[in-house]
C-alpha cells in the first residue's frame, strides 16, 4: 500500500525563527520545539501570546517563493489554533493573510461572524485546530486587499488575532505546518479508505490536513481523494463509515473522490459508505465531485450514499447497486450501470437534465426517482430504442407518456429527448410511463410494455407464442428457452392487448402441444402444468 502527498510543503516541523516576525506590538511570536507546545504537525509550531483588541500576531517570510496560481500549488492548507477562542472579537476575531509580502496580501476572516462562508461564522466550540483550505486567488472569499500581491511569487503567511476579552497568560494563537497542495494518491494491495487517514493525520510528521479523523468511522476529506494509478490497485473495503467533506475557501473542483482504473488490474469493491460534501454555492461552488477515469480496471459501489455532491462523472466499467444518490446536481453515467438505487432531490433548473447520456439511459434498472427541482432526470442525445426498466418516477411534470415538442414540451418532463431523431421508450418490469420532451427535429414513441409470464416450467423447455387472429396464417411474436428456475417472460406493448394467441411449450419429454389465451390488458404470471408426452420414446 502507498499513499502520497499531492503537496508541497512551505514550512513543517522546523525550529527556527529564520523569517518569523510580529504583527503589533507585545511579546515577540516564536517557533518552538518544546514538546508540551500545542502543535498539531510533529513537535514545532509558530505561536504568540497576543491580548489585543485591534489585532496582533505574527507573520511568515519563505527564503523560497511559491506558484501560487499553478494549479498544484494554489490552495494553501491552513493549520490555525487558539487556546483561548471564547475571547476573540466576535466578527472578525481570527484573520489569516497570504500573498507575496508584509505590503501585498489577502485577507481572510477564518473565525467570524462576517466570514464569507456558514461555517466559518464563529471558533467551533470544542476548540482545537482549525484545518481550512484557503484559494488566494478567488476574489470573493476575500475580505481585503493590502497593496498588489502577486501570487505566482507567494512566500508571505501571517496570523492575526483580535481579542474582546483576553485572558492569555501564555503563548495562546498558533499556524502550523504550511502546506500547498490537492489531495492525497493511494494505491497497491488490499487498501482501504482508513489508510488516507493513517498516512496523513495518523503520521505526526506528514498532518497535511487532507484526511482526519472527526469520530470513530467519520473521517474529514479536503482536496481530491484519488484511488488507483497506473500501478494496480486492489480495494474490498466493507467497513461502514462516513466520508465527510467540509466547506471551506477553496476552487470549484478541488474537493472529492477520484478512481482511477488505469491498470487493467484494478478492481476495486467499495461497500457502506456515506460520501457527504457540505460544501455550498455561496461564493464558489464547494461542493464535492466524484469522477472515474481508465476503462481498463473496475469500480463497483455497493450500499453507499452520495449527498450534496456538484457531479458525478462514471464510465463504462463503473457499476452502482443499492446505492442513494441524494440532491447530486448532475451525474454524467457514460455506460455506466445503476441499478435498484435512490435518486433524489437534484436540484436541476428547468429544462436542464440531471442525468446527461448518449445511448445508455436503459442503463439505469429499478430505481426510484424523485425530482428536486424543475429540470429533466435524464437527456437523450442520441436516437434509438431504449428500455426503460423497474424505475418509478415523482415530481415531474408532464403526462405519462405525452410526446411534445420542445416549445410547448414541459420543461420538467422526465426525459428530453435532444437526439435530433426518432427515439423509441419501451416500459418494462413495472417502470413509471415517463413524460417525455423532444427537442428540435426529435420525435419519441412510448411503447408502455406488459409482461405475460409462465412458471413451473422445465429448464429446458421451449416456449413460442404466436398471433392467431388469422389463424391461417400464425405470426411469431416470442419464443425462448426456460432456464433452471423454470420461468419464461413475454414483455409486449400494451397496445396489443386483447390479441389471441396460441402458446406452444415443448421439451424432448414432457410437453404441452398449445392452449390459446388472449394477451391481457396487465402483467399476469400463471403455473402451466406440463403432461407426458407418451408418444416420445427417449
Amino acid at each position: 500500500m502507498t499513499v502520497v502527498a499531492n503537496n508541497t510543503r512551505v514550512r513543517g516541523d522546523v525550529f527556527s525563527n529564520t523569517g518569523i516576525s510580529s504583527i503589533g506590538g507585545g511579546a515577540g511570536a516564536e517557533s518552538t520545539d518544546n514538546p508540551a507546545a500545542f502543535s498539531y504537525q510533529g513537535v514545532g509550531i509558530i505561536y504568540r501570546k497576543v491580548t489585543s483588541a485591534t489585532g496582533a500576531g505574527f507573520q511568515y517570510e519563505d527564503a523560497g517563493t511559491f506558484d501560487m496560481t499553478a494549479a498544484a500549488t494554489r490552495t494553501f492548507m491552513a493549520k490555525v489554533n487558539v487556546t483561548d477562542f471564547g475571547g476573540l472579537q466576535a466578527t472578525n476575531g481570527l484573520r489569516l493573510r497570504l500573498g507575496s509580502g508584509s505590503g501585498a496580501y489577502y485577507d481572510y476572516i477564518v473565525a467570524g461572524s462576517n466570514a464569507k462562508i456558514a461555517s466559518l461564522a464563529e471558533y467551533p466550540a470544542k476548540g482545537g485546530f482549525i484545518i481550512l483550505p484557503i484559494d488566494p486567488n478567488i476574489a470573493g472569499y476575500r475580505d481585503s486587499t493590502t497593496g498588489a500581491p502577486a501570487l505566482a511569487s507567494g512566500d508571505y503567511f501571517a496570523l492575526v488575532g483580535a481579542f474582546s476579552s483576553a485572558s492569555a497568560k501564555a503563548e495562546n494563537i498558533g499556524l502550523d505546518a504550511m502546506d500547498l497542495g490537492t489531495g492525497l494518491t493511494l494505491d497497491g494491495t488490499a487498501v482501504a479508505l482508513i489508510d488516507f487517514v493513517d498516512f496523513d493525520e495518523g503520521t505526526k510528521l506528514n498532518r497535511f490536513g487532507y484526511a482526519f479523523l472527526l469520530a470513530d468511522g467519520v473521517f474529514g476529506a479536503f482536496g481530491t481523494w484519488t484511488i488507483g494509478s497506473a500501478t494496480a490497485t486492489t480495494m474490498t473495503d466493507s467497513a461502514r463509515e462516513t466520508i465527510v467533506f467540509p466547506d471551506g475557501l477553496f476552487a470549484a473542483g478541488w474537493s472529492g473522490l477520484a478512481f482511477d482504473l488505469q491498470n487493467a488490474s484494478t478492481a476495486l469493491t467499495i461497500e457502506n459508505k456515506t460520501f457527504s460534501s457540505l460544501g455550498s454555492i455561496s461564493v464558489e461552488d464547494s461542493r464535492a465531485i466524484m469522477g472515474v477515469t481508465g476503462t481498463s480496471g473496475d469500480l463497483t459501489l455497493n450500499d453507499c450514499g452520495f449527498i450534496n455532491f456538484e457531479s458525478m462523472i462514471l464510465n463504462s466499467k463503473t457499476a452502482l447497486n443499492r446505492n442513494a444518490i441524494i440532491n447530486v446536481e448532475s451525474v454524467t453515467l457514460a455506460a455506466a450501470l445503476i441499478d435498484e438505487s435512490t435518486i433524489a432531490g437534484s436540484p436541476v433548473a428547468s429544462n436542464i437534465a440531471s442525468f446527461i447520456t448518449t445511448n445508455d439511459v436503459d442503463n439505469i434498472t429499478n430505481c426510484p426517482i424523485t425530482s428536486g427541482g424543475t429540470g429533466h432526470f435524464a437527456e437523450i442525445q442520441t436516437a434509438g430504442t431504449y428500455n426503460w426498466d423497474g424505475n418509478t418516477l415523482s415530481g415531474y411534470g408532464g403526462t405519462p407518456g405525452s410526446n411534445l415538442v420542445a416549445a410547448s414540451g414541459d420543461p420538467d418532463a422526465a426525459l428530453y429527448n435532444n437526439s435530433g431523431g426518432a427515439v423509441t421508450i419501451t416500459v418494462i418490469n413495472g417502470a413509471s410511463v415517463p413524460s417525455i420532451r423532444n427537442g428540435a427535429g426529435a420525435t419519441t414513441t412510448v411503447i408502455s410494455a406488459l409482461e405475460y409470464e409462465l412458471t413451473g416450467l422445465d429448464a429446458g423447455a421451449s416456449v413460442t407464442i404466436v398471433d392467431i387472429t388469422v389463424p391461417a396464417t400464425p405470426v411469431e411474436l416470442f419464443n425462448e428457452v426456460a432456464g433452471v428456475d423454470g420461468i419464461v417472460t413475454y414483455s409486449f406493448d400494451g397496445a396489443l392487448s386483447g390479441t389471441a394467441i396460441g402458446v406452444y411449450l415443448l421439451n424432448t419429454i414432457i410437453k404441452i402441444n398449445e392452449f390459446d389465451d388472449v394477451l391481457p390488458s396487465v402483467n399476469v404470471s400463471f403455473p402451466v402444468n406440463q403432461t407426458a408426452d407418451n408418444v416420445y420414446i427417449p
